[in-house]
């Protein structure tokens, strides 16, 4: 139930953060009109609802399966945990690219939220761990077991180097000590 807890949370951080955006975009002006006026600020603005959006079903998704099975509920929860910690990532990134300098310093609630977002992400598995966990359930009903050494070392995910790197197994080879 926690962790169903914490995506409804999540949800309502970034919700607010999106919130807040709009407003700023609409009352910040650049070449005398509104930075909500330009094309590629407003299609920024709709990819962070589309995530928003997305985080949200997968809360609902998780609150959903909490009277579920073990293995159901798990598998619900690891799933709410992958979408909601890359919508979280998207959203406060996002909005700090779109406030501008003003978006990362402690006087601006922006920050705020965006540390928020951040931490709660980072409080969960990586998202390279929380795959490999959906993908062994998901394997032992479908065969895809396969797919599993293709996302634990996936580079475009934070925390997915291969386990066997020599700069982890051995971090004084690569300095000649």
């Amino acid at each position: 139930m926690g962790i169903a807890a914490t995506c409804a949370y999540a949800v309502g951080v970034m919700d607010e953060t999106l919130r807040v955006t709009a407003e700023y975009m609409n009352q910040r002006k650049q070449f005398g009109v509104t930075i909500a006026s330009f094309q590629a600020l407003r299609h920024r603005m709709a990819d962070m609802k589309m995530q928003l959006e997305l985080a949200r079903s997968m809360s609902y998704y998780a609150s959903l399966k909490l009277g579920a099975s073990a293995d159901e509920r798990r598998q619900a929860l690891s799933r709410a945990k992958v979408q909601l910690g890359q919508s979280m990532r998207f959203v406060g990134q996002q909005a700090v690219q779109l406030h501008g300098g003003i978006g990362v310093t402690d006087e601006y609630i922006v920050s705020h939220y965006f540390k928020t977002l951040t931490q709660l992400e980072m409080s969960w598995a990586t998202r390279c761990t929380t795959w490999a966990r959906c993908l062994r359930a998901c394997g032992r009903r479908r065969g895809c077991l396969r797919r599993l050494a293709t996302v634990r070392t996936r580079p475009d995910l934070p925390g997915c180097a291969p386990v066997t790197t020599p700069a982890i197994l051995h971090p004084r080879r690569d300095r000649g000590g």
